[in-house]
């Protein structure tokens, strides 16, 4: 099985991208100010209201305003469209409030394709930063001959992270 890594840096923050046939992984971490608890609990709640930082131009209906996360286990990060109209991004798995969010759903175009997808997020520190990573698996038949799927997902999911860190340091 064929297989390859891409890292880059940028100051201290790192993506990576994991792909083989039929899956992939892509990792976005980012670094915030100094870590305090208020810090961590300012990322967390802009975390769980997608609303308030995801791109419009990511999303079915064109208008970020129409996501809502339901942040317990079970929970639907869901998009209102037009018409009363609605589509579910992904479910809750997990919640450790102010620590990780997982959740169960296939983004974007992926979820025409036979493929599960499960993305990890957490809040954490590293070397006194506050650090925030989202880490989203792959895998699935509908992946079989589209090798462009891996990067166009890692330029998203950095776009979104690069969103969120924005927003928490713009308060």
């Amino acid at each position: 099985m064929f297989g390859f890594v891409v890292r880059r840096a940028v100051g201290r923050d790192r993506d990576s991208r994991r792909e083989r046939s039929g899956r992939f992984t892509v990792t976005v971490e980012r670094t915030m100010g100094p870590d305090a608890p208020d810090e961590r609990q300012a990322l967390w709640s802009l975390l769980i209201a997608p609303d308030r930082w995801w791109s419009p131009r990511h999303t079915w209906s064109g208008d970020a305003s129409n996501l809502s996360l339901d942040a317990k286990v079970g929970g639907c990060w869901c998009e209102k469209l037009k018409d009363a109209g609605m589509v579910e991004h992904a479910r809750v798995l997990l919640v450790e409030p102010q620590h990780r969010l997982l959740l169960r759903g296939e983004l974007g175009p992926l979820q025409h394709l036979a493929v599960m997808g499960k993305l990890d997020i957490t809040v954490g520190t590293a070397a006194g930063k506050t650090t925030i990573t989202f880490s989203y698996r792959v895998g699935g038949y509908g992946l079989q001959g589209s090798p462009g799927l891996a990067k166009a997902v890692d330029a998203v999911l950095s776009e979104q992270a690069d969103r969120l860190v924005k927003a928490a340091t713009a308060r």
